[in-house]
């Protein structure tokens, strides 16, 4: 008799704690992000393991593939519309600036109490949180960083008579080594990746050019250095050295042994290395001679829009989870930085990138708002014209900065 009822009070005991979860409310979240293939296989993997961890709150993540600001017009689209945004945007860090002044977002300080974000910050060094900074606000979280490396095929090396294992260090070396591969195998040489502005900004820096005036107000990219880093990316195709194309025509080029440099992004590393038909090779980016190098650092940082107090207690949980020593070794097998002090596996390539962070340089946004998004597209509009030969350097420059500066007036 005993025996029934301890049972019977077991299962009462158990009735009783399936039903508090069950009553517990549902959370859902909407997660914006631009990642595709591998990188968005390991992002979803990571999400079902939270909401694994916390069945109480749904992570609805939504793909919007393309370049981040097409992800960012999305959401000014619908916003415009009368709808909300996305809870939490995972976008990049040179329109945090605009995010900021025009988009209201929950500053991260306001999601949980100053011990729980505290220990989320304590995770980072101060130059990596900084990423997500504007002025004092921390606007965002950084999830993913990254620099810009130079992939190439051995094979291609090998078939021209160049050696393997020692790809281009220089710009000079590239001309030089892009005319051999041209004319010992007919293939052409390197792709730049131009899908943004992003890969512009770590060549014009490292020719010592600029993008902005002293104060920041301007821009002021026609000065001689930049004017010479376009001249040089002109003369690539000019040279039939550089082919004509999109950046995905032109990453499967690459990856089906059509192409001998690619010079891209570290977060490319895993999902290059599955799809090349070759032993993939990790370089650095190539110096100007005489110049110091100096990479615009790329990735994504999680910008919260959410002004429910639930919702902004589960981010805050997904916040805490993704930048856990456990979710870093598993992201960065995309190739993608480890953007805090956890200890993880370095793949092969990856080694290369983590050398080049400390030559690292802000993704600079446009000032000006909502206007720098016009700025932006005078500024890649006349770039990939001069590229392709249409637009003399100096002329084109001069012209885009004179038109980009009375926007900004």
């Amino acid at each position: 008799m005993r025996m029934r009822l301890r049972i019977v009070a077991c299962c009462i005991a158990l009735v009783m704690a399936v039903q508090a979860v069950s009553a517990e409310p549902q959370v859902e979240i909407s997660l914006w992000h631009r990642w595709s293939g591998v990188n968005q296989e390991i992002l979803t993997k990571l999400l079902r393991e939270f909401e694994a961890q916390n069945p109480t709150i749904k992570i609805k993540d939504e793909v919007k593939v393309g370049e981040y600001l097409v992800m960012l017009q999305k959401v000014m689209a619908d916003m415009a519309a009368g709808n909300p945004p996305p809870d939490v945007l995972l976008g990049s860090y040179n329109y945090l600036d605009f995010i900021s002044s025009e988009l209201e977002p929950v500053p991260i300080d306001k999601l949980g109490s100053s011990k729980e974000v505290g220990k989320i910050y304590s995770r980072f060094n101060p130059a990596i949180l900084g990423l997500g900074k504007m002025g004092s606000r921390q606007v965002a979280i950084p999830f993913a960083v990254s620099n810009i490396v130079l992939y190439y095929n051995p094979e291609i090396f090998k078939a021209a008579g160049l050696d393997p294992t020692k790809p281009p260090k220089t710009w000079d070396e590239v001309l030089a080594m892009g005319r051999i591969i041209k004319q010992k195998t007919g293939k052409p040489a390197i792709v730049i990746q131009k899908m943004d502005d992003w890969g512009d900004q770590s060549l014009i820096y490292s020719a010592g050019g600029k993008l902005l005036s002293p104060d920041g107000k301007k821009v002021a990219f026609n000065d001689p250095n930049t004017v010479a880093a376009y001249t040089m990316w002109a003369k690539l195709h000019k040279e039939g050295l550089s082919p004509v194309g999109t950046d995905e025509e032109l990453q499967a080029s690459f990856v089906a042994g059509d192409l001998g440099m690619y010079c891209t992004t570290i977060m490319k590393l895993l999902s290059q290395r599955k799809m090349a038909k070759f032993e993939l090779g990790v370089a650095p980016f190539p110096t100007f001679v005489g110049k110091p190098q100096k990479l615009a650092a790329g990735g994504a940082a999680m910008t919260v829009f959410a002004k429910n107090r639930q919702k902004q207690a589960a981010i805050l949980k997904l916040i805490d989870f993704l930048t856990s020593d456990a979710s870093m070794q598993e992201w960065t097998k995309t190739g993608y930085l480890c953007i805090t002090k956890a200890k993880v596996p370095v793949s092969p390539g990856q080694e290369i990138a983590y050398a080049q962070l400390s030559m690292s340089a802000p993704w600079q946004a446009m000032p000006g708002g909502s206007t720098g998004l016009e700025v932006d597209k005078i500024f890649i509009d006349t770039r990939t014209k001069i590229i392709y030969g249409s637009l003399d350097p100096n002329t084109g420059l001069d012209k885009a900065v004179a038109d980009c500066n009375k926007l900004l007036q």
